[in-house]
């Protein structure tokens, strides 16, 4: 079996949630003996393909999905729906007006036709699932919700590493890419009132220079950059370690990986209440409005007195791993074939 992966062009600028959704599907898939083909702007690979899997919701893989279609090749989507910022009504008229006025938010037009075209529709819970049907009309019974797989090394790590190199442990970590969406800044600001250290792991998005600057100006010496770090690399482990509250204020997350690694370890999660969550995690981490920096501040101040959570930590264990997960996508492959 031979599967073409397509995704967004500019994939490889970046390293985030996507990437490693990917590149671990890939991986797993690849154990399973499916043989991945990865996007070439400069080749047609469609006639190498016994699917199409397309990952995200850029506009620019219509022409994959509807030219697979044309070959009857079988296409799936993993969409990564993610403007849980904005009230469903507002995105329903927002997809509605797309298809009424031209030249309108065309993204969301195209969308719907590649939703719609798709054979299964593999949302990463029931909340993204919802949306996409609600917004864009598509059939429930082509829905199939498969989550991320769950790195499960990050519950055994050490903290030695971490604190040999800073000379600091107990302190509120947030990881991920410095931009306006992850709300670096609230984080920041919240510390201007906090005792405590901060440590921001993450690169800067390539359109949010202007941004990582301004909370650079904002930073106090509490606050410590250390730029990226690999996702295997082992002080991004011990810094997890290392940490006695991790959080994660986002504006809007479909299924944000890092979450479920910081909740095998961290003793206090503090998350965006934007962010949908696994029904068996939600009442084990705390919540705030990603604009309300003084309920941050407060949550913050009761994190730091926490105790770590064994319960947590157990949940998140018993979700299913990356080749769990690549093990449901084969068997949708296969359905899809015969």
């Amino acid at each position: 079996m031979k599967v073409l992966f397509v995704t967004r062009p500019h994939i490889g600028l970046s390293k985030g949630g996507l990437q490693k959704q990917i590149n671990c599907t890939a991986e797993c898939l690849e154990n399973r003996g499916v043989e991945i083909l990865r996007y070439d702007p400069w080749r047609d690979q469609l006639p190498e393909a016994d699917i199409c899997h397309c990952f995200s919701t850029n506009a620019q893989m219509h022409m994959h999905v509807t030219e697979a279609k044309r070959r009857n090749i079988p296409v799936v989507i993993s969409p990564v729906f993610a403007p849980y910022d904005i009230p469903l009504w507002k995105m329903v008229l927002k997809v509605r007006l797309a298809e009424k006025i031209p030249g309108m938010m065309n993204h969301f037009k195209y969308l719907k036709q590649m939703l719609q075209t798709a054979d299964r529709v593999l949302p990463l819970h029931k909340e993204e699932a919802r949306r996409l049907v609600k917004c864009f009309g598509i059939s429930p019974e082509k829905v199939e919700i498969i989550p991320n797989g769950i790195d499960q090394r990050f519950s055994g790590a050490d903290p030695t590493l971490f604190e040999e190199k800073y000379g600091i442990k107990d302190f509120i970590l947030q990881v991920g890419s410095i931009d306006r969406n992850k709300n670096q800044y609230l984080a920041i600001k919240a510390m201007q009132k906090l005792p405590y250290k901060l440590v921001i792991i993450g690169e800067t998005m390539i359109s949010c220079q202007g941004y990582a600057r301004r909370c650079r100006e904002a930073a106090g010496p509490n606050v410590l950059f250390i730029g990226p770090l690999d996702h295997n690399d082992p002080m991004l482990l011990s810094a997890f370690a290392a940490a006695q509250v991790f959080i994660l204020p986002s504006y809007s997350e479909v299924m944000p990986l890092v979450l479920y690694e910081a909740a095998q370890i961290v003793p206090a999660i503090i998350v965006s209440k934007n962010i949908p969550l696994e029904d068996h995690v939600r009442d084990l981490v705390m919540r705030a409005d990603p604009s309300d920096v003084r309920r941050w501040i407060e949550l913050i101040e009761e994190g730091m007195r926490m105790q770590p959570k064994e319960e947590l930590c157990r949940a998140v264990l018993s979700m299913a791993t990356w080749q769990g997960i690549a093990d449901r996508i084969f068997d949708i492959y296969q359905s899809l074939l015969k």
